[in-house]
């Protein structure tokens, strides 16, 4: 393909793509809302989740577990959509900056979309870090309590006289079935 052609099949291409950046736009944002209203519902499910975490509802903590893999899998599904909607665009598009590309398609309502989106997005994680901990810390606290009831709670380990770490006393159990 010689130069001239190349450069013809550019100009043509452009014109294409830039004439459709309006629907494109509209796709994102009608694909941004259905985010927002997700995140919202995911923000509802992670605040309804620290409640049952508080009051070990460990039904509801399943439930609520289900529910929250839907809404992450939906959100992740749209994502996939809305990388292939900018790239279409001709934006430029990398990972970690989407937001460029975003902007690069000159609507306003769209970018505020996507920063309320994010903004979203963040405290759903915040949200779902602080139950996260909350779970690892009741399950270590379990996990000693099994220990101790098996009588096979960890010791506290010094250092023998060879420099190893040796543990203080064996196991013992504190009761006979």
């Amino acid at each position: 393909m010689t130069q001239a052609s190349k450069q013809s099949q550019q100009s043509t291409s452009q014109p294409q793509t830039q004439s459709r950046i309006p629907e494109l736009c509209k796709q994102l944002k009608l694909l941004l809302t259905k985010d927002l209203s997700a995140l919202e519902s995911l923000k509802a499910a992670l605040n309804a989740e620290s409640v049952a975490l508080k009051q070990r509802e460990s039904d509801k903590i399943t439930s609520l577990a289900k529910t929250k893999a839907v809404l992450v899998k939906e959100i992740e599904d749209r994502a996939r959509s809305k990388v292939k909607l900018i790239t279409a665009s001709g934006a430029p598009i990398s990972a970690g900056k989407v937001n460029e590309g975003i902007d690069t398609l000159g609507d306003a309502q769209l970018s505020e979309l996507w920063t309320e989106a994010l903004e979203k997005l963040s405290e759903c994680k915040d949200l779902n870090q602080v139950n996260g901990l909350v779970i690892e810390r009741s399950r270590i606290r379990n996990q000693k309590i099994i220990d101790i009831v098996r009588g096979s709670h960890k010791k506290p380990k010094l250092y023998g006289s060879k420099g190893g770490e040796q543990s203080y006393a064996t196991s013992s159990r504190i009761a006979k079935a």
